[in-house]
C-alpha cells in the first residue's frame, strides 16, 4: 500500500522567537515493480522483476511535505530528513546462447522493464486461481506444431500489449524516483523545493486514479497470460526432446 504524501505551503511566522516547530516524520513509499526489457536470440523477451524502491519524504502530522519553520531568528534552517534509496544489486540475466551479442551497457540501461521470454527463464508461479481457469480453458495443453505456432502468435501480439502497458507505468515511477533524489539535493526553504514537491505530489495523486489502477490490474493479467503460455510451450518442447 503506498503512503499518501503531499506537500503543503507552511504560514508565515509570528515574530522572530516563534517556537512553533512542524513535526516530522519519516514514511516509506514503495514504488512500483519495475522491469526490464531484454532481447534473446530468437527475439523474445525475458520477465524480470527489479526490486522495489524506497522512498523516505518528510511530513508533517497530516502526511504532506512541509518546509519546516525556525524555532529561534538565531538557528539554522532543518535540513530535510530524507535519505536516498539504498543501493541496489540488478538481478542477474539469464544466460545468454553462446555467440549472442551483449547489448551495450548504456542500452541496456535504457531499456524497458517489462518482459517475457517465450520459451527461456522463469515461467511465473503468481496466478490467480481464476484467472488460472479462465487460461487453462482458452489455452489447453500443446499437443502439435501447429498449435505451438497459433499459441506463439498469442504471445507476440500479447507482449506488445504488454510492454507498451508497462512502458506507460514505468515512466510514471522513474518521474518520482528521480524528483524524490532532486529533493534530498535542496534546501526545504527554498522555493525550488516546493515547485519540485509540488510534481512529486502531482505524480503520486496520479498513480491513484482509476486509469492508472485499470492498467496496473491489465498489466498484471497480461503477465500472467504471457506466462501461461510460455509454460505450455516449455512442457510441450520437453515432451519432444
Amino acid at each position: 500500500m503506498e503512503d499518501d504524501v503531499h506537500i503543503k505551503k507552511p504560514g508565515p511566522t509570528r515574530g522572530s522567537r516563534s517556537t512553533q516547530q512542524a513535526p516530522t516524520l519519516v514514511l516509506s513509499e514503495t514504488t512500483e515493480p519495475e522491469l526490464r526489457l531484454d532481447y534473446s536470440q530468437d527475439q523474445s523477451t525475458e520477465i524480470l522483476h527489479r526490486p522495489h524502491h524506497c522512498t523516505s519524504v518528510s511530513a508533517d502530522s497530516s502526511g504532506r511535505l512541509t518546509r519546516p519553520h525556525s524555532s529561534r531568528s538565531d538557528l539554522t534552517h532543518c535540513t530535510r530528513p530524507h535519505r536516498g534509496p539504498p543501493p541496489e544489486t540488478p538481478p542477474e540475466p539469464p544466460p545468454e546462447p553462446p555467440g549472442s551479442p551483449r547489448p551495450p551497457a548504456a542500452a541496456a540501461a535504457a531499456e524497458s522493464q517489462c518482459e517475457t521470454g517465450y520459451t527461456t527463464g522463469d515461467t511465473g508461479n503468481e496466478q490467480t486461481q481464476d484467472l488460472s481457469l479462465q487460461l487453462l480453458s482458452q489455452y489447453s495443453v500443446i499437443l502439435s506444431e501447429d498449435q505451438r505456432r497459433r499459441y506463439k502468435r498469442d504471445f507476440d501480439s500479447e507482449l506488445c500489449r504488454y510492454k507498451s502497458v508497462c512502458s506507460e507505468m514505468d515512466h510514471i515511477s522513474d518521474q518520482l524516483h528521480k524528483l524524490s533524489r532532486e529533493l534530498d539535493t535542496l534546501q526545504p526553504s527554498s522555493y525550488k523545493y516546493q515547485g519540485v514537491a509540488d510534481e512529486y505530489n502531482r505524480l503520486k495523486d496520479l498513480k491513484k486514479t482509476e486509469d492508472y489502477q485499470a492498467k496496473k490490474k491489465q498489466c498484471r493479467e497480461m503477465r500472467q497470460k504471457l506466462f501461461h503460455i510460455k509454460r505450455l510451450v516449455k512442457n510441450y518442447d520437453q515432451g519432444m526432446c
